[in-house]
């Protein structure tokens, strides 16, 4: 209890003491000179427009500095850049020794050192392509509707690297949403991604896509003939050798596909001889899509050749 009430008495004026020695030393902070590091980002300006950068280190520079304590507190408020000049940048690897000049920072601060002092800029040269563009899509539309066209209505061009940009083939739009609608006809814009948002730009940047919807449709094809593959040494016996088969699709599909279409077929090869009991391999075109096929299983026989 008493070294409660030492604490407490005379408290007003213990506080003033304390209040006035923390201003003290805050002001005396603000007016010594004082030595900190400091990073400081990277910044390029007039690059030629046959180039593009496409690699550079470091990405910051830390930098010694020194300045009274109310010069160093601006640094919070206007954060020092350094930006280097790349008027005389050439295609390929260059270097740039750091220029104390180069740096924008707060008046009475004065720099004195750099690190690194050198500073690496890869660029390559600025190249153009028309480019394809495919939609992935994800549906939330009745099952007995399908998705029978998606067409792009813009023409996109690619800009970027020259080395990278010719081993890019096509490119993807964010994804789109198809929701239960009764129009059969739909319009969106969507975004083009982009592999490297530094070193590629798309023109326009979205796309106009045209969405289709068709109602499913159905058909049956009978009597179609098996198809056997097998090698030269062996004979081979199977049963049935016809098949019928159900596939669903879009109407436009269906309603355009023929027996020639389909591909039913078993690929003997690597079998030894003996008797099999076999599912068929059904190849059906795009958009097209097996429902039935009988029978399920078919018998085949192989022997050696004699």
């Amino acid at each position: 209890m008493r070294i409660i009430k030492l604490f407490f008495a005379d408290f007003g004026a213990k506080l003033l003491a304390l209040v006035l020695a923390i201003f003290i030393w805050f002001l005396a902070v603000l007016f010594r000179t004082s030595k900190v590091n400091v990073n400081i980002p990277l910044e390029f300006s007039n690059v030629p427009q046959e180039l593009i950068i496409t690699e550079y280190s470091p990405k910051q520079v830390v930098a010694e500095i020194e300045g009274k304590g109310s010069d160093l507190v601006k640094l919070a408020l206007s954060k020092p850049i350094y930006k280097l000049n790349l008027n005389n940048l050439r295609y390929g690897r260059n270097f740039y020794r750091i220029n104390f000049a180069d740096v924008t920072i707060s008046s009475g601060i004065i720099v004195k050192s750099f690190y690194p002092e050198t500073i690496f800029v890869k660029s390559d040269f600025r190249a153009r392509k028309p480019i394809s563009v495919f939609v992935p899509y994800k549906t939330e539309i009745p099952q007995d509707i399908y998705i029978s066209e998606v067409e792009i209505l813009d023409n996109v061009i690619l800009e970027g690297p020259e080395s990278q940009i010719f081993q890019i083939t096509e490119l993807a739009t964010e994804s789109l949403e198809v929701t239960n609608s009764e129009s059969l006809q739909i319009q969106k814009k969507l975004r083009i991604l982009l592999p490297n948002e530094q070193l590629f730009r798309v023109k326009p940047e979205s796309v106009l896509v045209k969405i289709r919807l068709e109602k499913e449709a159905t058909k049956t094809f009978d009597s179609l003939k098996l198809q056997v593959m097998f090698p030269q040494k062996v004979v081979v016996k199977f049963k049935p050798q016809l098949a019928t088969i159900m596939v669903s699709g879009p109407e436009s599909k269906i309603a355009n596909l023929k027996p020639e279409d389909i591909i039913i077929r078993l690929n003997l090869s690597g079998f030894k001889v003996g008797n099999y009991k076999l599912p068929a391999e059904i190849i059906l075109p795009p958009q097209v899509y097996l429902k039935k096929c009988e029978p399920k299983i078919f018998e085949v026989e192989i022997k050696e050749r004699r």
